[in-house]
């Protein structure tokens, strides 16, 4: 079993894929998203795409929503 975070090898959090930082980014996403989701109507998979082309977003965010696009997690998420 891999003990290193799926996005850049750091020790991954228990019981999670992703270590502490991405693992934040990841919790802070899906928070935002249910906001998005009540002001503009928008899906899971549009969001992520958006969220990356915001210039303010963290490096952290970023890189947890191209690996959710890249590894096509990206169905609906609620």
């Amino acid at each position: 079993m891999r003990n290193k975070c799926s996005i850049c090898d750091r020790e991954k959090e228990s019981g999670s894929d992703l270590c502490y930082r991405h693992e934040k980014a990841y919790k802070n996403l899906k928070k935002v998203y249910i906001k998005w989701k009540k002001a503009v109507n928008i899906d899971w998979n549009e969001y992520l795409k958006e969220v990356i082309e915001i210039p303010e977003t963290g490096t952290w965010v970023k890189e947890v929503a191209l690996n959710l696009i890249n590894n096509q997690k990206t169905q609906t998420y609620l």
